[in-house]
């Protein structure tokens, strides 16, 4: 339950990275929209430049006329205008290299935004495209000025349109040019700003990626710990099913050794009431015997005297006193077949009793002590039966 409790966490985990993924993406798919307002802005910038190199154009249309008018004086003052040129040449210069230098910045800010968003390259070179025209343009404005300044000391009657040109520059310079900056200065900023959000949001990708592969890890880890108790889990269950087994063959056992107990509580009895037979047996071949030898005695008493023996037997006959002897001590002398059978029957007897104990010692350790025990009471009632017939025999003899 614990492994299971886990595994919904790390699913829920999973879900909850999934979704991160899927805002980082929709932020990423929302870069699109901020491209086109930027594009749609530049569209906007190149209308107002369009506009403006319209008005530079009538500015220039001006400025040939006026040039017209010039060179009709050129002609007349041309030494002088020629140093002026010279000097003016000069600043133009400098102020060449002051551009080249804000271009130079300018080109590396856009190689910094170009090699870190792809996308913006075409509005940076367009960009650039129109700074090299301001840059032109304040150019042509410089010449402008200092053309204006000669034609003021020199015509003075031009003076008022000399002003008016002035101050469409100087309008140009401080309202279109400067909002020119801001706004490329503004695109700027947002392009850093956008690239950093990029970066923090490649960032976090990144960190949700391995957030994501350590999950996937500790998944895989989480199957194999499950795939390690299944089989521990199967193994359990064989181990159940085989003592399962076993207690059903020890209950069959214990069954079976009850109904030998059974059987031997049975056999028990069965001997117990065999061994009381037995002794009744006894005691009837005793009281037989004792019935036998008195009648035995009897007989001897009323036989003469006289009567003839065998040689071995005289002094055993003389010598023996019927009435004093008891059954313990009495000795028969009959045929030398019924000894050895009486004997035989005897040591059998004995035979049988060692099997009364061997049963006794295998009853409880197999099967074969019933047998036995069978066996043993069938050959002692044998033995006691032979017995009695040899007895009775010896006697007749």
């Amino acid at each position: 339950q614990e492994r299971r409790i886990t595994l919904e966490k790390t699913e829920q985990e999973a879900a909850a990275i999934n979704n991160q993924l899927e805002e980082a993406t929709r932020h990423i798919q929302s870069f699109p929209g901020q491209l086109k307002e930027r594009e749609t802005l530049h569209q906007e910038l190149l209308e107002e430049i369009n506009s403006l190199d319209a008005l530079l154009q009538a500015k220039t249309k001006e400025n040939q006329q006026a040039l017209e008018k010039l060179r009709q004086t050129q002609e007349i003052e041309l030494p002088e205008l020629e140093n002026l040129s010279k000097g003016l040449d000069q600043e133009i210069q400098q102020t060449q290299a002051e551009i080249q230098q804000r271009q130079g910045l300018v080109e590396k800010s856009n190689q910094a935004i170009a090699a870190e968003n792809n996308k913006l390259k075409e509005t940076t070179q367009y960009i650039q495209g129109r700074e090299k025209k301001l840059a032109e343009l304040k150019a042509i404005k410089h010449s402008l000025l200092e053309k204006t300044s000669l034609l003021e000391a020199r015509f003075q009657s031009n003076t008022e349109e000399k002003q008016k040109i002035s101050g469409a520059i100087e309008n140009l310079e401080k309202t279109v040019i400067p909002q020119r900056e801001a706004v490329v200065e503004k695109m700027t900023q947002d392009v850093n700003h956008a690239q950093a959000k990029a970066h923090e949001r490649q960032e976090t990708m990144n960190k949700l990626l391995q957030e994501v592969s350590t999950a996937n890890a500790k998944s895989a880890d989480l199957q194999r710990q499950e795939i390690a108790l299944k089989k521990e889990y199967q193994l359990a269950e064989k181990k159940l099913s085989r003592l399962s087994q076993d207690m059903t063959h020890m209950e069959t056992v214990i069954n079976e050794k009850t109904n030998q107990r059974s059987e031997l509580t049975q056999g028990t009895s069965r001997l117990t009431s065999d061994i009381n037979d037995y002794t009744d047996l006894i005691k009837t071949t005793k009281e037989s015997s004792t019935k036998i030898i008195a009648r035995i005695n009897e007989r001897r008493a009323l036989l003469p005297k006289t009567t003839p023996v065998v040689r071995h037997e005289k002094e055993y006959l003389h010598n023996l006193d019927w009435t004093e002897r008891d059954i313990s001590s009495f000795s028969i002398n009959p045929d030398q077949t019924w000894k050895t059978v009486f004997w035989v029957c005897l040591i059998l007897f004995m035979i049988g009793s060692l099997g009364l104990l061997i049963w006794q010692a295998f009853k409880e350790f197999s099967n074969l002590g019933n047998w036995v025990s069978w066996i043993c009471l069938s050959f002692a009632k044998a033995c006691c039966l032979v017995l009695f017939l040899a007895w009775s025999e010896a006697f007749k003899a």
